[in-house]
Parts: C-alpha cells; structure tokens; sequence
C-alpha cells in the first residue's frame, strides 16, 4: 500500500501551484456545500414539504449539472427548472419550487458577489 501511495505521490504537482491547490479546493467545496445549504434551508422555511440535507445536495448537484450540460449562460433557465422537477419529486409542490429555485439562484449569485468584491477590496484597503 505504501509503495502505490509513494507512486501516485509523484505524479502529484509540487511548488507555489501546489500549495494553492488544497486551500482553493477547499473553499470551492465550501461554496457548493453552502449552496446546497441554502436550497435546503429555503425549502425548510418556505415548503410545506420538507427535504433532508443530503437530498438537497443531490438536487443541487444534479441541478447544476443540468445547466452546465445546457450550454446556456449560468445554465439559465435550466438549472432553475431541474431544480423545480427534482424538488416536485420529493413531494415539494411546483407554486413553491419555483420560488425557491429563483431565490436559491439570487441568494447564491449575489453571496458570490459579495465575497467577490470583499477579496477584492482586502488588497485595497491593505494598501490604504
């Protein structure tokens, strides 16, 4: 086992790259797992109907990749519906679906943007 880790371990990339690697993937994970969590917690306070954590993961993810597949902007439009057909599975009602996909997609749009200007902004104010 030790021999296979070793040789795997090479093919790995080393220097500045790599050591940046690891903190970005990680804050790339926390960015969808936040935003798995907000489908979650919008269906939670708007939704008769109630989902599990793990289910809005899948639907989050699914949904996601519905709109990369679709070649569209942001996968516009798609996204947004798969998120209502998948939410409908799971005994969430379509009135409240579509709410909940818009405003999953503008919640999480608009953090991004935030936390885009505010990285940003730490530089500038570095230098102040």
């Amino acid at each position: 086992m030790a021999g296979r880790w070793e040789h795997w371990c090479r093919h790995l990339p080393s220097g500045t790259l790599a050591r940046a690697t690891f903190p970005a993937a990680l804050i790339s994970v926390l960015v969808w797992a936040n935003e798995a969590l907000v489908l979650w917690l919008l269906v939670r306070l708007l939704s008769p109907s109630a989902i599990s954590i793990p289910v809005a993961i899948v639907i989050y993810l699914l949904s996601g990749t519905a709109g990369m597949a679709s070649s569209l902007p942001g996968g516009i439009g798609v996204n947004e519906g798969a998120t209502v057909l998948l939410l409908a599975q799971q005994g969430v009602p379509a009135e409240f679906g579509l709410p909940i996909a818009a405003l999953r997609r503008m919640i999480t749009l608009w953090s991004m943007v935030v936390l885009a200007v505010a990285m940003g902004m730490g530089p500038a104010v570095a230098r102040s």
